[in-house]
């Protein structure tokens, strides 16, 4: 061997692994069609995935900011609110306010007179002469000028009723077992939705269940054998039961959604009945309230005529009086002073007799006669006097008279203010029985716009189940190559495949020297064979 040899060459083994030619095809194209479903472009779905709000949720809404911001009874609060306000700031008529008791005082102030005599001393006639003695006095007739007038009440009893009919309510309470009353309240939409949600289910399974059981039996060597018939079964078997749960269940929330339905729809109808029926008796009420105040304000009428006729009466009873009074003061008088003239005539012809009889002087007889009728002027003045001081307290009477008929109108005044401020209280009444009222519209427009929300709230989820749907059927659309594929992989994965081997050695060839020692070492053994 040379030194600058090159070295022998090791030995070498090649390994060529190769699919059967029954499942090669297979494999090919399932990996073309898998890089091919890799490569494509991404696709966007281009339908709506939400609803947003509906026409009727919109509305619901416009409903409640109505409500909110008092569009829905606002016109009956501020009815109320200037009800109470007129009633709060009420004042009385003022009928027979101007009474004032000074003033019935005027013009009753008695100034006494002068009383004096006229008696002056005088020249003493000359001779007695008898004079003719007459009383002057002729008595007038007294008589009064009242005449009593008839009082007549103007007060007749009306007749008092109320307007209020109570009727039968037309309001009838039927049960939701009744035929025809449950499918009423029910949502047609949900047998839709369980079809639709049944099929999706059974699709799922077709679609996604069944290969990984296909695959897996494949895998485990059982493909197309009863114990995959078996398993298959029974897994259809409990999607069978899991959709009759979900409809059982569906129709059970449908049936107690349609119930509670009901039951509000009823207990709302029982509650209007029964403010109908309130209202009508407040109506009722009201009316025979009404009626009363007007009997007592006719009664109060009448009663105040009556008094003012008897009031009136008693004037004319008091001036016919006064006046008879005045006759009689008059008369009495006259009578006074006819004794009066009477008496003097009587001494003054009885000082001349005496004066003649008894020669006295003259002058001394005519002194006493003259004393006398001064005298007799001084007591007539007197009479005067007091005439005057009876008619004052007279006037004092009638003055009484006139202040007790301004208190009677004082009184009829403050009856009428009393009346005015029940009226006042009637219309405080009725303006909060308004307010009421106004504060049951706005609860019944809340409740409106509840229950249309309710209704559009259904009909949103139905249309967003719709376009769910939709979406879920664009993806199984789009991904439909990819699980066929994966389909095809778990079916190809389940095939006993033995893929063949084939190994090839390559050894380097020895050099001369180490043919021929092999080629002694043979022979050497061949010749120990043979002894």
């Amino acid at each position: 061997m040379g030194k600058g040899g090159a070295p022998p060459p090791s030995d070498s083994t090649v390994t060529q692994t190769n699919l059967p030619d029954y499942v090669r095809p297979q494999f090919e194209r399932l990996l073309t069609r898998a890089e091919s479903e890799s490569a494509r472009d991404y696709v966007p779905y281009t339908e709506s995935r939400r609803t947003g709000l509906t026409a009727g949720q919109q509305e619901a809404l416009n409903m409640a900011e109505n409500v909110a911001k008092g569009g829905v009874g606002l016109a009956e609060q501020k009815a109320a609110s200037a009800g109470l306000t007129s009633a709060a700031g009420y004042t009385p008529d003022a009928v027979g306010y101007g009474y004032n008791p000074e003033r019935a005082l005027q013009g009753t102030q008695y100034a006494p007179g002068t009383i004096a005599s006229s008696y002056t001393a005088g020249a003493a006639p000359s001779a007695f002469q008898a004079g003719q003695i007459s009383g002057a006095y002729d008595p007038s007739q007294i008589s009064s000028q009242y005449q009593a007038q008839a009082l007549s009440p103007t007060y007749q009893a009306g007749t008092i009723a109320s307007s209020y009919d109570p009727q039968a309510s037309d309001f009838q309470s039927r049960a939701f077992t009744d035929p025809g009353v449950a499918a009423q309240y029910m949502n047609p939409f949900v047998e839709n939705v369980i079809d639709r949600q049944s099929a999706k289910m059974r699709q799922d399974f077709q679609e996604t269940q069944a290969p990984q059981m296909a695959s897996q039996a494949v895998q485990s060597g059982a493909f197309g054998g009863s114990r995959a018939a078996i398993q298959q079964g029974l897994a259809r078997g409990r999607l069978e039961d899991r959709i009759a749960d979900y409809q059982a269940q569906q129709r059970l929330q449908g049936y107690q959604q349609g119930q509670q339905a009901f039951q509000q729809d009823r207990a709302r109808a029982l509650q209007a009945q029964q403010m109908r029926d309130q209202a009508a008796r407040a109506a009722g009420q009201l009316g025979v309230s009404a009626q009363e105040a007007q009997e007592r304000a006719r009664a109060q009428a009448g009663q105040m005529g009556l008094s003012a006729q008897e009031a009136s009466e008693r004037a004319r009873q008091q001036q016919a009086q006064m006046g008879l009074t005045a006759q009689q003061a008059m008369a009495q008088e006259q009578r006074a002073a006819a004794q009066l003239g009477l008496t003097g005539q009587q001494a003054q012809e009885q000082a001349r007799a005496q004066a003649a009889q008894l020669g006295l002087s003259g002058y001394e007889s005519g002194e006493r006669a003259r004393a006398q009728q001064a005298q007799l002027g001084l007591t007539g003045q007197t009479a005067q006097e007091q005439a005057r001081q009876q008619a004052a307290r007279q006037a004092l009477s009638a003055q009484d008279a006139a202040r007790q008929a301004y208190a009677q109108r004082a009184q009829i005044g403050l009856q009428s203010g009393q009346l005015g401020l029940s009226g006042a209280q009637q219309r405080a009444a009725a303006a909060a029985q308004l307010a009421q009222q106004g504060d049951r519209r706005q609860a019944f427009g809340a409740r409106r716009a509840d229950i249309m929300k309710q209704v559009s709230g259904i009909r949103q989820q139905d249309q967003q189940q719709a376009m769910d749907l939709a979406y879920s059927d664009f993806l199984n659309q789009r991904d439909f190559p990819r699980q066929q594929i994966n389909y095809m992989s778990g079916i190809l994965r389940g095939v006993p495949v033995s893929p063949t081997m084939e190994s090839t050695k390559y050894a380097a060839q020895p050099n001369a020297l180490q043919q021929m020692m092999g080629f002694g070492l043979g022979a050497s053994g061949i010749m120990r064979n043979l002894r």
